[in-house]
């Protein structure tokens, strides 16, 4: 029943196991035989509009980004009165409590959703995907200070939720051009992250703290080898951008 619910958000669009129902008509796979391959990941079909410029959608609100890549763990009634925007537009609407909201917008300015408010950190995402995920401030400061991460002005972070098969990749890498000043961090069973080859736990989270504002391009991999190329993400100072990278 959870999947269809996640299905009627967005009329007209296809509900996909392997992106967990965050992307709309497929998106991020591809081919990729036995022997590896890469995948560019930057093609995805544009979110489905339930009437002319008009789009429906729901911010996922967790405390601990590692619960993102499971819907069941988006933030059912504490999500509400959060502002969206789309792309460069001055529109914006406000947040019903479960995170869904349905907005008027051109994205033709910049394809990116733009979630603020005074209890999350402000989050962007590609137009690509519906559900848009957000980090409460608390549980991203508790983030940096468990890491030692501290982040200069001009600088945001990119995170990477991997997807295998339906569900988080155990196991993936990811890197950024331009370089992020910290190695990436990997998902793991405590509240300090992983870094360096080990890759994902089975939650399948990357974040790249550290790069600087402006576009970048995010390189994913899981042992294969495969590689998914993320390319143009834009990446807002202070902000976290999320990327959905869906391996074949």
């Amino acid at each position: 029943m959870r999947r269809l619910g996640w299905c009627l958000l967005v009329l007209a669009a296809a509900c996909s196991k392997n992106n967990m129902d965050y992307g709309v008509n497929g998106g991020g796979g591809g081919g990729g035989g036995g022997g590896g391959g890469t995948v560019d990941a930057s093609t995805d079909t544009p979110v489905a509009m339930v009437d002319a410029n008009v789009y429906s959608g729901r911010v996922c609100l967790v405390d601990d980004p590692r619960l993102l890549t499971d819907p069941a763990n988006c933030s059912m009634t504490g999500a509400g009165g959060l502002t969206v925007r789309l792309g460069n537009d001055a529109n914006a609407v406000t947040t019903n409590a479960d995170g869904t909201f349905s907005i008027a917008g051109d994205p033709g300015n910049l394809p990116v959703w733009r979630v603020t408010g005074t209890a999350i950190v402000s989050s962007f995402e590609p137009l690509g995907n519906y559900l848009v995920p957000a980090i409460s401030t608390t549980g991203y400061n508790d983030l940096l200070t468990n890491n030692g991460v501290t982040l200069f002005p001009g600088e945001g972070s990119v995170m990477a939720l991997e997807f295998q098969n339906g569900s988080g990749a155990a196991g993936a890498t990811a890197a950024s051009t331009p370089t992020s000043r910290y190695a990436a961090f990997y998902s793991g069973a405590t509240t300090t992250w992983n870094q360096g080859t080990v890759g994902t736990d089975p939650k399948g989270m990357v974040w790249l703290p550290g790069i600087n504002v402006g576009s970048a391009n995010i390189s994913s991999t899981i042992p294969g080898p495969v590689t998914v190329a993320t390319n143009g993400i834009s990446v807002f100072d202070g902000g976290v951008t999320f990327i959905q990278v869906v391996f074949p």
